[in-house]
């Protein structure tokens, strides 16, 4: 069965759930974790959308699959440090320390930027984080442990963690190893979200359209691959304790 197959196939099951798909991850046994992949199988969804419509604008099929295949590189980690952990603290520390680094970073940048400006609103950062109510008399040491667990989700440290992780299976190697191309893409595609010179002159380099063209539609199909894979690893956590459903999402993959 080819991958286009594959993913109607896997949206078909996905949508049956979506009624109470919620209501499950409530009850799951990693209610945070589960919460966090789903939402990237819903940002990917809508990614892939905008994909699916990039007809015509190579520069934007570039940039939409770079930031896909970011998405699903932090998806895949929650999957598996999940069901590797067997516990919900990656969702926990997705909501709690990441969510705190994002704030922090956002902050210091604003105070930064008033500073440059000539009127900074507050005298530190403390000032710009007390509307928060969460940071109140943080020291500098607890700030860098938030950060340092927030980092996990960057994807150097993700494949850092994908590739030495010692309990694995041949499987779940043999899927790591195919990450390879995945890295591969992103590190090239990783021009166009900055502006670089090398994605400004494959765009706009004469008698390039028809490779430009194609390249579009190998975009695509990397979209379908990506939200095919990303909405099979949500199914089969959500249904860990389900082996029916389990073994109807197993048929699906070996079809």
């Amino acid at each position: 069965m080819n991958i286009e197959n594959r993913h109607r196939i896997i949206s078909e099951i996905y949508d049956d759930y979506i009624s109470d798909i919620e209501e499950r991850i409530e009850k799951h046994s990693y209610p945070k974790s589960m919460l966090t992949i789903y939402s990237k199988v819903r940002q990917i969804e809508l990614i892939k959308k905008s994909l699916d419509n990039s007809d015509g604008n190579f520069y934007s099929s570039q940039v939409l699959l770079r930031i896909l295949l970011e998405h699903y590189l932090v998806g895949y980690y929650m999957y598996f440090k999940t069901t590797t952990d067997k516990n919900d603290r990656i969702g926990n520390e997705y909501f709690d320390e990441y969510l705190k680094s994002e704030i922090i970073k956002r902050e210091n940048y604003y105070y930064k930027l008033d500073k440059i400006k000539g009127n900074p609103k507050h005298e530190n950062i403390q000032g710009y984080l007390e509307k928060y109510g969460i940071f109140e008399s943080m020291e500098q040491r607890e700030i860098d442990s938030i950060h340092q667990r927030a980092s996990q989700f960057g994807i150097r440290k993700i494949i850092k963690y994908l590739f030495e992780h010692e309990k694995v299976t041949q499987e779940e190697k043999a899927m790591h190893n195919m990450l390879f191309d995945f890295l591969e893409k992103y590190n090239k595609l990783s021009s166009y979200v900055h502006g670089g010179v090398s994605a400004e002159t494959e765009t706009f380099i004469k008698d390039g359209e028809t490779k430009r063209k194609e390249k579009i539609l190998e975009n695509k199909d990397w979209g379908i691959s990506i939200e095919f894979s990303i909405k099979f690893y949500f199914l089969f956590l959500l249904n860990h304790k389900n082996p029916a459903e389990i073994i109807k999402l197993q048929n699906c993959l070996n079809k």
